[in-house]
């Protein structure tokens, strides 16, 4: 229990030495089982994957195929397998997990399971039965049915099926608009035209995906195809001009050695040799050929990265300022630039940081582009410069080359838009989130949590209770935490105190690694005794988060709290002295006039 807590926490680990120590002492062997495969997720959050394959395997031993556990390990392991590259080890988990899991109701991780199975044979060249599963999980309607056109698409390239290819790349283009493969099946059926001769229709592909997708990896790749497909057409000078962005932009990418050759080859058909000298020099300026000034500032340059990676921040930030100031034009500068804000925000100096993550910024193509976005909207977010943070999130959602990016950028936008009680954005970002699924461990219970949030703060508290219910059962982290306090609050504003006191013993023994939250419940469970007229627990209640909380603003608060506790019943005892002072002097003149009446 307390490893899983670890683990659902991103504690990975603190969760796997917690496995270790549960596994030296295998009494029960249901838990050795447990143990050992919530190890390999953990191990596999950490890419150990050869550690994470023995856990796993682990499993398989102490177990048989009717435990939900030998299932579940077989995509576990698959994916270890995968990510290794050993794909013939592989090919078998997936295959095991999809036959087994395809005839059940829940189907949990059968439409992925069955394109890693379908992706498995297609890299082991085994093309039919990679067709058989992408056509499965197109006739399934997949949540990742854009990536399987576009798979399907490559292997009839593979098979030479042309026209079946194209098909597959213009449904995923003009289906899936928003497809992360949307850049990729363009750059293929640009691909596939200019190997069939189709020149004028390769150029409209290039050009979509350019226009369309400038910060694309395939960017600089349909720079150099676009401009074969203009020289073939004999239109030199747009060739020339597509080579000279390619060797003005990206001088160091790997194909810039083909625009240098490209580039002569389309200067000498349009009569312009003696341009390419020019263009030479500059090549070789870039891309210095064991000179010993370039191993200097080589050697500069990586002297610098091993102080920022060996955590030696003042000293990286000062190194990477005199690389930058001594080779201005070099193209690791952004690279550079990047380290230095890494640096900065790692010293907890936002201000710098900020101002070096927007010069990275300034160049679209720069490999560390959306890294430094996702600072800037991280960065934003804490500052509560939420309008930032959404133009910030929104770049990276556009951007965004892989589902982790996306859900990233997805959660931030939810916290930007209630933060600004944009209530209807908020929720659509929540849906956009709990659709993708776990791409980042907390995303789903974090949607969850802010689907009732927003109910909450709309006044919706019966739908606000369904959302964090939903949220508890989804995960035990820090959002179920939450989740479950502001329950108890709803409860304790709706004046059900001992229903609020119930959700807050829940939230203390189900929560308490969290000592935030744990700390706001004794708060809320001090007011819950006071709306009780139980003061004598509410003062305990506080005295003991003063003694015992590690949590320095909740001691204060529960100080603050007291104080006025205390305040209010020394007022009441003064009350109740004088009223007594009262009634003795009343009974005194009434004893008194009782004298003079019997004289």
């Amino acid at each position: 229990m307390k490893g899983t807590e670890l683990l659902n926490n991103n504690n990975f680990q603190e969760a796997i030495d917690m496995f270790n120590r549960s596994l030296e002492y295998p009494i029960n062997k249901d838990y050795v089982i447990y143990a050992n495969y919530w190890k390999g997720e953990a191990l596999s959050y950490l890419k150990d994957y050869n550690a994470a394959i023995n856990a796993y395997a682990a499993v398989f031993t102490n177990t048989r195929e009717d435990n939900e556990y030998y299932l579940k390990t077989r995509y576990g392991i698959g994916y270890a397998y995968y990510n290794t590259k050993q794909f013939d080890k592989a090919l078998p988990h997936f295959r095991a997990y999809v036959d087994k899991v395809k005839a059940d109701k829940n189907k949990q991780n059968y439409n992925d399971a069955l394109l890693r199975l379908a992706d498995l044979y297609y890299v082991t060249k085994q093309y039919e039965q990679a067709i058989k599963y992408y056509d499965e999980a197109v006739a399934d309607k997949s949540s990742d049915i854009d990536y399987a056109y576009y798979q399907r698409g490559l292997v009839k390239m593979n098979l030479g099926e042309v026209l079946e290819a194209k098909t597959n790349f213009e449904a995923v283009i003009k289906r899936y608009p928003n497809s992360l493969y949307y850049d990729d099946a363009l750059f293929q059926e640009g691909q596939l035209e200019l190997q069939t001769g189709e020149n004028s229709d390769a150029v409209k592909a290039y050009s979509a995906l350019i226009g369309i997708k400038p910060g694309s990896p395939y960017a600089p790749y349909a720079y150099s195809r676009r401009a074969i497909a203009y020289f073939n057409l004999k239109d030199y000078e747009k060739a020339i001009k597509d080579y000279q962005y390619i060797l003005d932009n990206l001088p160091t990418h790997e194909e810039s050695q083909n625009a240098l050759k490209g580039i002569q080859e389309a200067l000498a058909a349009a009569g312009r040799e003696e341009e390419f000298p020019t263009i030479l020099a500059k090549f070789k300026e870039y891309n210095p050929d064991n000179k010993e000034s370039a191993s200097l500032t080589v050697l500069e340059f990586e002297n610098a990265k091993a102080l920022y990676n060996n955590q030696k921040y003042p000293q990286a930030i000062q190194s990477f300022l005199t690389f930058i100031s001594g080779n201005p034009g070099n193209p690791n500068v952004k690279e550079a630039q990047y380290y230095m804000a890494e640096s900065y925000y790692r010293q907890n100096e936002l201000t710098s940081a900020i101002e070096y993550y927007k010069k990275v910024i300034e160049d679209r193509t720069s490999s560390y582009y959306n890294k430094a976005i996702q600072r800037l909207a991280d960065l934003s977010l804490l500052n509560k410069d939420y309008q930032s943070a959404k133009n910030y999130y929104q770049i990276l959602l556009a951007q965004a080359r892989g589902k982790k990016d996306r859900s990233i950028a997805n959660v931030g936008l939810v916290e930007a838009y209630y933060n600004t009680q944009k209530y209807d954005s908020a929720t659509y970002y929540t849906s956009e989130i709990l659709k993708q699924g776990n791409s980042t461990l907390d995303a789903e219970s974090k949607a969850m949590l802010y689907q009732g949030k927003i109910a909450m703060a709309k006044g919706e508290n019966d739908k606000a209770v369904d959302h964090f219910i939903q949220t508890i059962n989804a995960a035990k982290d820090i959002n179920a935490a939450e989740a479950q306090y502001l329950m108890a609050k709803i409860q304790y504003n709706d004046k059900k105190y001992k229903q609020s006191l119930e959700t807050l013993y829940d939230l203390n023994n189900n929560y308490s690694i969290y000592d935030d939250w744990l700390g706001r419940s004794f708060l809320l469970i001090a007011e819950n005794f006071v709306a009780l007229n139980e003061l004598f627990q509410a003062k305990a209640t506080l005295k003991s988060i003063i003694e015992k909380s590690p949590h320095k603003e909740t001691v204060e608060k529960a100080k603050v709290r007291l104080s006025e506790l205390e305040s209010k019943e020394k007022d009441k005892d003064k009350d109740k002295d004088k009223a007594k002072d009262k009634g003795k002097e009343s009974e005194i003149e009434e004893n008194g006039q009782e004298g003079n009446s019997n004289e």
